[in-house]
């Protein structure tokens, strides 16, 4: 039996990365998308051949879906997340899930009372790349994790582009600054806040900033992420015997060798180097989670959110 997947929004990421991604599947059936672009919904639904709904509600009542994806602006993913819940549909959603941690207790409780999973779509996590580091980290491969530099930054976008509208939950903290966070707490858990700062520069939202962090082993973190910067999307790892070079950290074309790297005494040694389409594994990730395992997962949006918070909050 296929897997049914509904579809809020489908914005040019959506339509670039995530339908093409669940088409190529064999186990899913995409069954209906929402938008209320005239013109997007006539090519998707030429393209696809997938029903299109001008209502949500009608959607999420009729469609008969297993799990929707979220795409839809981070103001709108609140009230899409409850209204999929409330229908007792499983929830892919885009970063940053939710706007606060009240929302994300809401949530997580709502999600815990119809046994349904809430997935932030972090898809670089499930990259060999990155499991390949956790490993590497965890047993010591090239010694003792000291400090760790997480970057993901890049030119300004468009005026136009919903991540400079305030309104609409844009801002680079909730953008490239959640994949840094992300990433700390997935090699090292939940860590513990030491200082941050965020900038406006002129704009109605933040367009970059920094963050610093420790583990519970004492691994130093620090998060730096932004707009209107040169591109960058790494991690760095220092240990006590060198430092292991993570390129392309987060985001990546499927057809990219994404390599790990080990410089010790200025030798540079590649660990690793994997392709792989990320939004696919991270599909085949939650398709395959067992329905005991959604109260663990679903218990990361907390978590996630719990960190941004302690960012904002400096800035109050």
């Amino acid at each position: 039996m296929k897997i049914k997947i509904g579809l809020i929004t489908v914005g040019n990421h959506c339509q670039k990365n995530i339908i093409p991604s669940l088409a190529a599947m064999n186990n899913v059936e995409l069954v209906g998308f929402y938008t209320r672009n005239l013109d997007t919904a006539s090519v998707i639904t030429k393209k696809y051949n997938i029903t299109y709904y001008d209502e949500l509600d009608k959607m999420l009542a009729e469609a008969a879906i297993d799990f929707v994806y979220i795409s839809s602006p981070n103001a709108l993913h609140y009230p899409h997340i409850i209204k999929a819940l409330s229908n007792k549909i499983n929830v892919i959603v885009e970063k940053t899930a939710v706007a606060n941690l009240q929302q994300a207790k809401k949530v997580v409780e709502l999600a815990a009372e119809h046994n349904l999973l809430v997935y932030e779509a972090f898809m670089y996590r499930h990259h060999q790349q990155f499991s390949r580091l956790k490993k590497v980290i965890d047993n010591e491969t090239y010694g003792i994790v000291k400090k760790v530099f997480i970057n993901f930054g890049f030119p300004h976008l468009t005026k136009s582009d919903i991540r400079y509208s305030r309104e609409l939950g844009g801002g680079a903290l909730l953008d490239a600054g959640a994949y840094t966070i992300s990433a700390m707490n997935g090699l090292f858990g939940e860590c513990k806040y030491e200082n941050s700062g965020i900038f406006f520069e002129s704009h109605s939202v933040d367009v970059n900033g920094y963050a610093v962090f420790h583990s519970a082993k004492n691994v130093q973190c620090f998060l730096n992420w932004g707009f209107g910067l040169g591109y960058k999307n790494e991690m760095q790892i220092w240990t006590n015997e060198g430092v292991i070079v993570v390129d392309r950290a987060f985001s990546k074309p499927s057809n990219f060798a994404a390599k790990i790297c080990h410089i010790e005494n200025g030798i540079n040694t590649v660990d690793s180097s994997y392709t792989a389409n990320h939004f696919e594994r991270m599909f085949e990730f939650v398709f395959g989670l067992a329905t005991e395992k959604y109260k663990k997962v679903n218990n990361d949006l907390i978590t996630q959110i719990k960190t941004i918070e302690l960012i904002q909050k400096k800035e109050e």
